[in-house]
């Protein structure tokens, strides 16, 4: 997968739950699972399906803000508007 986009979304939405989304490598629809109430269940269940906080890239959203996590480097924090460094 290339280095500029997320393998893991975790998203808070507008009825302050949250939800995920797998991207897969290869294109495709992926998986989404919503209605977590909170990050942490979010990314608990993430990890029933795959997800590896410390080894793949994800990015978390909530309030017009994004934390972008690349394994190996510094977590960035952006305002939505902004784009990562890549």
């Amino acid at each position: 997968m290339p280095h500029g986009k997320p393998q893991w979304v975790f998203t808070c939405t507008a009825n302050l739950t949250w939800a995920w989304w797998a991207i897969p490598s290869g294109g495709g629809e992926g998986e989404t699972a919503n209605s977590f109430i909170s990050l942490d269940q979010a990314t608990e269940d993430a990890t029933k399906h795959g997800f590896d906080p410390f080894t793949q890239y994800w990015i978390a959203r909530i309030d017009g803000r994004t934390t972008h996590y690349r394994p190996g480097q510094p977590t960035v924090y952006l305002r939505s508007d902004e784009d990562p460094p890549i």
